[in-house]
Order: structure tokens, then C-alpha cells, then sequence
């Protein structure tokens, strides 16, 4: 399913965790109690029934409030199993906090028990459609202009990219193309377009022996100047320490 690790958590009297994962997202449910959540410079108030949403390479903090309790489920994924590639940090209440809750609870009951394989694959079941529902995907059924106008930028990200551009390709008002890209994406068409980029750039990174200098044209920055600024303050580590690092060395360099 692209779950790496899933889990269920009751925190206590003084809590607090701040680290960054580099490979995986993570999904958190808080089922009682309240905490407080900061990823950059916003900080949510995380309350019984709310979800939120934390990408990779994204730096990030838990803490407990004055009461000090909170009961959580979490998912520990992968985002290109879920087509979530695109998504940033999000929050928000949902009715779908205590069926995933529940469906982590009866799988953790079936793993220790001598029951039939059935049961299990049910609740798996269970949870990928949880899941689903969670992210609202995929994009393709959603909406076939915004998956159109996707498809286009990263085809051809080294084009100087205007809203008026965006909308013709889409099809779309101005208006209309923000409120969609918010809604799927929770960004502006320019951010979602700056997402994209910066993501191309990690997969060159990795996978190609380009220069910096020509992996920030490739996608579309004017200088590699400003390629490194806006690289390393979304992922904490410029362009070049990031090829230079192994994936599994960044996952531990990264945990603060």
C-alpha cells in the first residue's frame, strides 16, 4: 500500500517533537486532547477530530498543551503510492479521524491474535479506502483541466510560466484556476507551479550528472542563485549537500 509504519499514541505531561523527514509523509489523527502544530512560520491548534497532513522534506514540530494529553493515530507513507506528490502541509477537522483511529485499533488487535487472514485483508481494505478519502484522489477524476494544465507545466517547467498562460491551458478563469488549485493542492497556482519545479529539481538531483547551473534552467529559475535560496529554504540543505548526502544519512541528519 506504500505505508512504511502505522501506529496509535497516547502523549503525556510534557511532550514535544521536532524533526524532518527527507523520504516519507505523515498523516496524523488526533482522536482526544490537543497539541499545537508548527510547519514554517504557521502553527495550527490540533483538536480532538482534526487531521493533518505532513509532506516530505518538510521540517516540522509537535508539542502538548497546558492540559499535557493527546491521543493520536498516525500513517508514516508514501506519497507516490498515493499520488500525493504535490501536496503540502495541510490541517483540518474531519469525520474520517476516528474511522481511521478504529481501523488501526482492529488491525493491531488482529496482528495478535489467532485469527483468519480475512479479517486483516478486510481492515486493510478498509484503510486504503480511508485513505483515499482522506486525500481526494486522484486528481484525474476530480478535475481534467487542472490534470491537463499539470501535465503541461511539468513537460515544460523551463518556460516562464505566467497565470495568464496557466488559465488559457486549463481553460479556466483566474479565479476559477485558484480556487481548484487550492482545493487540491491547498496552494496558489504560482506556489503549485514553484512546487513542481523544486520537486523536478530533487528527481535531477538524484538521478542526473547536469551541473546546478543547469539543473536550475532546466526548471525554469532565472539564476542558480536564486534556484539555492528557494531550494534550501524549503528543504533545509542547498542543491549540492543534497546530492551530495546519501538518503538514508539525510533521514538521520535531519532528526533534530
Amino acid at each position: 500500500m506504500g505505508i512504511f509504519v502505522a501506529g496509535l499514541s497516547s502523549l503525556r505531561e510534557s511532550y514535544h517533537v521536532r524533526r524532518r523527514f527527507s523520504q516519507w509523509a505523515m498523516l496524523s489523527a488526533t482522536i482526544e486532547g490537543e497539541g499545537h502544530l508548527r510547519v514554517g512560520d504557521q502553527v495550527h491548534q490540533l483538536k480532538a477530530g482534526s487531521l493533518c497532513y505532513i509532506p516530505p522534506c518538510t521540517q516540522f514540530e509537535f508539542t502538548l498543551n497546558d492540559t499535557g494529553y493527546r491521543k493520536t493515530a498516525w500513517v508514516i507513507l508514501n506519497v507516490d503510492n498515493f499520488g500525493i506528490q504535490n501536496f503540502q502541509a495541510w490541517q483540518k477537522h474531519s469525520s474520517l479521524t476516528l474511522q481511521l483511529y478504529h481501523c488501526l485499533e482492529s488491525l493491531d488487535f488482529e496482528r495478535h491474535a489467532s485469527t483468519s487472514s480475512t479479517i486483516r485483508s478486510a481492515l486493510i481494505k478498509l484503510l486504503s479506502l480511508n485513505l483515499e478519502r482522506i486525500f481526494e484522489h486522484p486528481l484525474a477524476v476530480k478535475d481534467a483541466r487542472l490534470q491537463l494544465l499539470v501535465r503541461k507545466l511539468q513537460n515544460d517547467l523551463s518556460k516562464d510560466w505566467c497565470i495568464e498562460s496557466m488559465c488559457r491551458i486549463a481553460g479556466l478563469s483566474e479565479s476559477q484556476l485558484h480556487r481548484l488549485c487550492q482545493k487540491y493542492f491547498s496552494l496558489s497556482p504560482k506556489k503549485l507551479l514553484m512546487s513542481l519545479r523544486l520537486t523536478k529539481s530533487q528527481h535531477l538531483l538524484r538521478n542526473s550528472e547536469l551541473s546546478i547551473v543547469d539543473i536550475a534552467f532546466n526548471v525554469g529559475f532565472s539564476s542558480s542563485s536564486h534556484y539555492s535560496t528557494v531550494f534550501r529554504h524549503k528543504f533545509g540543505l542547498s542543491p549540492r549537500d543534497y546530492r551530495q548526502t546519501p538518503n538514508d544519512e539525510i533521514k538521520e541528519s535531519q532528526l533534530l
